[in-house]
This record gives C-alpha cells, sequence and structure tokens, in this order.
C-alpha cells in the first residue's frame, strides 16, 4: 500500500520514476491509495469525502465513491469485484465494480 499524507500535488507512483497520475479532482489530498491485484487500477481515498478508483492508463477516475465525511480508507474485495469504504461520518460501504473493466 502506498500512503499519501501531503497535499493534491502528491503522485503515486508504479514504477521508479514513473508518474501515474495526480491527485486530479481532489483539491483537499489524498490520504492513502492502493493497486489492484494486476495493477492495472489504483484505489484512492480522499479527505474531501470520496474515494476513487483509477486506470492508471487514463487521466480521469473510473469511479467515485461519495461519503459525508473524509474516506479514512478503501480496500478492494479478494476477487476485486467490490470496493469497502469507510469514513468519519461513520458508515462503512460496499460498492459493485461490475462493468468497470480497464
Amino acid at each position: 500500500m502506498v500512503n499519501l499524507y501531503s497535499n493534491a500535488q502528491e503522485y503515486v507512483t508504479g514504477a521508479p520514476n514513473k508518474v501515474i497520475f495526480g491527485a486530479a479532482g481532489s483539491e483537499y489530498g489524498v490520504r492513502g491509495a492502493r493497486f489492484s491485484r494486476d495493477e492495472s487500477r489504483v484505489l484512492t481515498w480522499s479527505y474531501d469525502g470520496t474515494a476513487r478508483l483509477w486506470d492508471v492508463t487514463k487521466p480521469e477516475p473510473i469511479l467515485t465513491f461519495t461519503h459525508q465525511n473524509y474516506v479514512n480508507g478503501a480496500e478492494f474485495s479478494q476477487d476485486e469485484s467490490r470496493v469497502l469504504t469507510w469514513s468519519d461520518d461513520g458508515t462503512v460501504r460496499s460498492w459493485e465494480l461490475a462493468g468497470t473493466d480497464s
């Protein structure tokens, strides 16, 4: 897991010196990120109340998952068909990823 704790200028890198994407759309910074098993997608979570699913080859997120407060974490299910997110809003949510193949 890659954890980022600074501002929205931070980047997730998949290889030495390779920028995959910036923290696009999140003015509050990325709190953390996790690669899918095949490293084709990245799941990020943020202080802006969102978690986002990214295709590492595209500049915009595939999906955005919204909470009412900071998202504290996100995790792929074992078969990567769902995403679990948890937030300071007191909720844990499960999201279907059907139809989001990279």
